[in-house]
């Protein structure tokens, strides 16, 4: 039994780590990239160069979360729970009704907030999330295992 929950605790740090870095790594995308290159011109569809980095975002994220999930979890089944959890959560989301779209074109100035609320991503990315999600935790964690990750000194 003690085995069992600090899988799932392993595998509720690792998606904590996930989460954290793909808002991080979206936030500075945003900074770095701005309104017209994360948008679609006139509108608030995301640019094709938002979507590559995204997924590149999102696939980092996933195979960090592995990692730490690997490195704290006391067996594979820690890192097989991590990637479970993001695919469950991630085809609940996808299943969502979609927000509504802001009123009109995209103004061509919008802040980071105002992105984050009117963004409509593609349904394919949103149906891609949980994949990559899950194929990167189990790709950071078998990393991990292969001993393809040195140990913290």
């Amino acid at each position: 039994m003690q085995v069992l929950i600090k899988n799932a605790g392993a595998a509720v740090l690792g998606w904590i780590v996930m989460a954290v870095v793909v808002f991080a790594g979206h936030a500075l995308a945003w900074v770095a990239m701005g309104v017209e290159f994360s948008f679609q011109p006139d509108s608030w569809s995301p640019s094709t160069l938002w979507s590559a980095v995204s997924v590149a975002i999102s696939l980092g994220a996933a195979v960090l979360g592995g990692v730490v999930c690997a490195k704290t979890a006391p067996d594979r089944r820690g890192v097989w729970a991590l990637a479970g959890l993001v695919f469950a959560l991630g085809v609940l989301a996808a299943l969502l009704p979609e927000a509504s779209v802001a009123e009109g074109p995209r103004p061509a100035a919008v802040s980071m907030m105002e992105a984050m609320n009117n963004a409509q991503s593609p349904r394919w990315m949103v149906w891609l999330n949980p994949l990559i999600g899950a194929a990167g935790a189990l790709v950071g964690g078998g990393m991990v295992h292969r001993g393809k990750v040195a140990e913290a000194a």
